[in-house]
């Protein structure tokens, strides 16, 4: 009888978990967002899709993978935006900002490629668990990340070269 409580206490206390997602369906998901030049990989044994989405490039790496199917309870998105005239100081500053503003979508980072240019880079998570489904949901969220962060960037970007000019 007290097995039987106990079993029924996990039960309920468990959150449910939704159908891992695979990378053809959230390449599918993407698609139906108009999402282009899309192509998937197996990199470093974790799927990963490089695409467009209103002509901004992203990457999606799908991570907790069950094999051999790569059925995947974890998808991790990533957009970049080059800031070559911004040193290091400045880039972090922005991201920062990003970080702790009101209400960020994602999470801010700053990268650099290649020996001089820096990039800043919003990264946005979606696990699937209890009701979560990779689905035409998940992807306008996306688009409106990656839309609202390249504007925080954009601005964030004019302000510091103009504060730049007159240091």
């Amino acid at each position: 009888m007290r097995l039987a409580i106990m079993g029924l206490f996990l039960a309920l206390s468990l959150p449910a978990m939704a159908e891992p997602t695979t990378i053809q369906e959230v390449m599918s998901e993407f698609r139906k967002r108009d999402a282009t030049s899309m192509q998937g990989a197996i990199l470093m044994g974790d799927p990963v899709i490089t695409g467009s989405l209103e002509e901004q490039g992203f990457t999606a790496t799908l991570l907790e993978c069950e094999k051999p199917d790569y059925a995947c309870r974890v998808v991790m998105l990533q957009t970049c935006r080059a800031v070559p005239l911004l040193g290091v100081d400045d880039a972090l500053q922005i991201a920062n900002s990003y970080n702790t503003g009101q209400a960020p979508r994602g999470f801010a980072t700053v990268t650099r490629e290649g020996v001089a240019s820096l990039s800043l880079c919003v990264r946005s998570r979606s696990d699937m668990d209890a009701d979560n489904y990779f689905n035409m949901g998940e992807t306008f969220r996306w688009s409106r990340t990656m839309t609202e962060f390249l504007e925080f960037v954009d601005e964030a970007t004019l302000d510091a070269q103009a504060r730049s000019i007159l240091k």
